[in-house]
C-alpha cells in the first residue's frame, strides 16, 4: 500500500494536557520564557506536534513555559511527519533519529536527552498573537 505525504500545516489551539513532550529541556530557560511572554501579555510563536499524538516537535520550552503561566490551551502548527516540508535529524550531526524513537519518547514518557532531535520546516511558521487572557480561561 502507497502512503501519500500530508503537506497540511494547521494552525490549532490545542489544549495544553494533550501535548506529548519527547525531550528535556532547560528550565531556566523556560522560565526566562514564561516571563518574556507574561511581560508580552500574549502568546506569538506556535508550537509545532504531530497532527495525530500531539507529540512536541519543536517548543519544549514553551510548552514548559505555558505550564508555568497555567494556561489551558496554546495556539499549536500541527502537521504530520510524513510533510515533505518537514525534516528530521538529531542535532549532533554524528548520530541520526529515527520519527518512530520520537514518537515513542513521546508517548511513554521517556523522555530523550536536551537538544537531541532536530525538526525543520521548509517554510516558516507564521506568528501568532493570542491573548494570554483567552489561552488561559475554559472554553
Amino acid at each position: 500500500m502507497e502512503s501519500k505525504s500530508d503537506s497540511s500545516i494547521k494552525l490549532q489551539l490545542r489544549e495544553l494536557s494533550e501535548l506529548r513532550p519527547t525531550e528535556q529541556h532547560c528550565p531556566e530557560h523556560a522560565a526566562f520564557l514564561a516571563n518574556e511572554i507574561s511581560r508580552l501579555m500574549e502568546w506569538t510563536t506556535p508550537i509545532m506536534i504531530d497532527v495525530e499524538s500531539g507529540v512536541i516537535m519543536d517548543g519544549h520550552h514553551r510548552y514548559s513555559a505555558a505550564k508555568l503561566l497555567q494556561l489551558k490551551r496554546v495556539p499549536c502548527i500541527a502537521l504530520s511527519y510524513k510533510n515533505p516540508l518537514l525534516s528530521v535529524s538529531h542535532w549532533d550531526p554524528l548520530l541520526t533519529i529515527s520519527t518512530h524513537q520520537i514518537l515513542q519518547a513521546g508517548l511513554t514518557g521517556q523522555l530523550l536527552g536536551k537538544k537531541t532531535t532536530r525538526h525543520q520546516l521548509a517554510k516558516t511558521l507564521p506568528k501568532t498573537a493570542f491573548k494570554l487572557a483567552d489561552l488561559a480561561c475554559e472554553l
